[in-house]
């Protein structure tokens, strides 16, 4: 059986010229081409930012498995993050997989009680290189917020690391979450290991 994988949107809002303002959610355009790449057969869907109704929403969907996308920091919208707090007690209880990406990474490093820390400026929009299981891999990096190694959160176990020893990638020790901080689906193209963590996680189900 295939998956149904629910992922989060931002947050943005659009002032028009009278003045007004209305709050939208928005999820990239990547995302679509990047799933089809690397699970087409799984079904797909967007959350809306609505707390706790987007956990209902889920279970009326019968959603098996979650991406936090990127965009934002942690705390930067409030709606945004009781929405995710939600869904990860909800995807824990459930023992669902779960990626985070970028900002979904940190927000996987927040909800297990670890620190966030400013990161560099070779972190913000450019490429960098990771060690990744004995190999060195270039990633792309646009994320502000960072985890060193030293805080990352109890119960986590780093899988990538930058030279400057902060964490790239992780894995959660009992549930089936992985982070990364780089955007796998801003490649061109889906990469080998991107495609290997996405499978692992959300691969059909028997």
């Amino acid at each position: 059986m295939s998956r149904r994988i629910a992922l989060t949107m931002r947050v943005v809002q659009t002032t028009y010229p009278s003045g007004s303002n209305e709050m939208r959610d928005a999820i990239s355009h990547d995302w679509a081409r990047f799933l089809s790449q690397t699970l087409p057969h799984a079904m797909w869907l967007p959350l809306p930012n609505t707390g706790q109704q987007a956990v209902q929403l889920a279970e009326m969907l019968s959603v098996d498995g979650l991406i936090l996308t990127g965009g934002d920091d942690v705390g930067a919208c409030a709606l945004r993050d009781a929405t995710e707090l939600a869904l990860l007690n909800w995807a824990k209880a459930k023992g669902l997989p779960v990626l985070g990406v970028c900002r979904g990474a940190q927000m996987l490093q927040h909800f297990c009680h670890g620190v966030l820390q400013p990161v560099a400026k070779h972190h913000k929009g450019t490429r960098h290189s990771v060690e990744w299981n004995g190999r060195t891999l270039i990633v792309n990096s646009y994320h502000q917020q960072g985890i060193h190694a030293h805080d990352l959160a109890h119960g986590l176990t780093p899988q990538a690391l930058a030279e400057d020893n902060t964490v790239e990638a992780f894995s959660h020790d009992t549930l089936p979450w992985f982070g990364t901080l780089w955007h796998p689906e801003r490649e061109p193209a889906a990469t080998e290991h991107d495609c290997q963590i996405l499978k692992q996680l959300f691969g059909d189900k028997a």
